[in-house]
């Protein structure tokens, strides 16, 4: 009998699913190429933005979610989905075209019960509170729970994934694009990061979930950085009956 299949929907970043399949690889205890896990992968990068449809400014996701799902339906037993804004919508399928493994749930449940998390996310997904209303068990803390939050928010998480806003309020030049720069300051987007995970750590975070797949890119590793798309791939492999290594956070 062969192993469930995992299916990755991806595009939902363009670099999202390459970051889930190499931590695949990375936590399967394989010797050989046929000690891998097979997973199937369907990138649709047409999906609208999740965090702008949150926001307001812009389509529901949802049928293109929907229609990507359906796709992977055929070919997989399981799927993830490596963004974390499109859990939100993702609960509203019913049903879904076929069981999602939820990346929300398994971040929560690799965190220690009763310990703070700072939360590193899209607007959209802070606006949600998709993290605190599934962990009920821990405290979240984000930047807009910081003096002068909104601003910083902006400055340093906003700008730095989608770069910053020109006059008419269009952004250009974040890690979304592959930018490694603010074109408005010269900063790097990973030296910004980093300041916000700094001031969640300091404001009494005992980790800090990087909640957006583009922040994992450029934020320097750290016992205390937790990144989503890293548990999930632990989460699926062992779903799909792969071993994996015991590490929260990539080596």
């Amino acid at each position: 009998m062969s192993p469930p299949r995992i299916g990755i929907l991806g595009g939902l970043g363009p670099h999202a699913h390459l970051s889930i399949e190499r931590h695949l690889l990375a936590r399967c205890a394989a010797e050989r190429d046929q000690d891998y896990p097979p997973w199937v992968l369907i990138s649709r990068p047409d999906i609208p933005d999740r965090s702008a449809a949150l926001l307001g400014e812009g389509p529901s996701p949802l049928p293109a979610l929907r229609a990507g799902l359906e796709q992977l339906a055929p070919l997989a037993d399981f799927a993830v989905v490596p963004c974390n804004t499109a859990h939100v919508f993702l609960s509203e399928l019913r049903p879904p075209p076929l069981p999602i493994l939820s990346l929300i749930r398994e971040t929560i449940r690799a965190l220690p019960p009763g310990s703070t998390a700072g939360l590193l996310a899209t607007s959209g997904t802070l606006r949600s509170r998709i993290y605190p209303s599934t962990g009920s068990s821990l405290r979240w803390l984000s930047l807009w729970d910081l003096p002068g939050g909104e601003a910083l928010q902006d400055r340093l998480v906003t700008d730095s994934i989608y770069g910053p806003a020109d006059p008419t309020g269009r952004r250009a030049g974040g890690i979304k694009a592959g930018a490694e720069h603010s074109p408005r300051t010269g900063r790097p987007h990973a030296e910004a990061l980093a300041e916000a995970a700094e001031r969640l750590l300091a404001a009494g975070a005992d980790y800090v979930v990087a909640a957006c797949t583009e922040i994992p890119l450029v934020l320097p590793r750290s016992p205390r950085i937790i990144d989503p798309l890293w548990i999930l791939a632990g989460a699926a492999l062992r779903r799909a009956g792969f071993p994996t290594c015991s590490q929260t956070t990539p080596s």
